[in-house]
């Protein structure tokens, strides 16, 4: 993968972008450009390739064809996957202090997101709820400020209340210009957050558009598998 630092309008470039596992292709010619302060949804059935699509823009997963290009101003992205794990027996500060570490950044700012989101940071990772741990991943992805997230099922899980702090999260980077690549199966979280829907079957996009005014994300999806199903 490509990380270029400097200012454009495109924020990430993706093209022709292919991805097989032995004998077995999972990503067939991809073109995808996010561009500054958008947010793209990335909407798919099971298996269709999103996971592996967002973990080749993250750059851990190498295409075997095609290219990825990212354009920021800083070295690091803002990256929340599907799951991950802390080490059980780390505190919720070590993990923070660790990852600010590496980006080489002051992590005050994560501890005041965490004292928000009541997130108590003296707590072993083992003693986190699933929505305890979907807070620590969403702060340690906003660690530094990134100009660019990838943010893999941010919601799945969650209880209501959880599933509503996570989306007021998601609302406040796209207030503040940043760019996002958001998956999600839950359709109805995509009409509250993203500028544009990407629809991946089976490791093809099939659409590719800016979200209109007004439109309904799971009415859009439902026509759009019908004329799959048609074809």
């Amino acid at each position: 993968m490509q990380i270029v630092v400097k200012f454009m309008n495109d924020c990430v470039q993706v093209k022709n972008l292919n991805k097989s596992f032995g004998k077995s292709q999972i990503l067939h010619n991809i073109n995808l450009t996010i561009g500054k302060g958008e947010v793209y949804g990335l909407i798919g059935e099971n298996g269709a390739g999103k996971t592996t699509l967002l973990r080749l823009i993250s750059g851990l997963l190498k295409p075997s064809d095609g290219s990825i290009a990212i354009h920021t101003s800083k070295q690091y992205i803002g990256y929340m996957p599907q799951t991950c794990r802390f080490g059980d027996h780390n505190s919720v500060s070590n993990v923070i202090r660790f990852f600010s570490a590496l980006k080489k950044t002051d992590a005050s700012d994560s501890f005041a997101l965490c004292e928000k989101l009541k997130l108590d940071t003296k707590k072993k990772v083992k003693h986190l709820s699933p929505g305890q741990q979907k807070k620590l991943q969403i702060v340690i992805a906003m660690t530094g400020d990134p100009d660019f997230y990838i943010l893999d099922e941010p919601t799945a899980g969650l209880d209501p209340r959880a599933t509503f702090e996570m989306l007021e999260i998601i609302q406040s980077i796209r207030r503040r210009g940043k760019s996002m690549i958001v998956s999600s199966h839950i359709i109805s979280d995509m009409d509250e957050i993203c500028t544009n829907i990407a629809i991946i079957e089976k490791g093809k996009l099939t659409y590719n558009q800016r979200l209109e005014e007004g439109c309904n994300v799971k009415n859009l999806y439902q026509h759009q598998m019908r004329k799959e199903d048609e074809v």
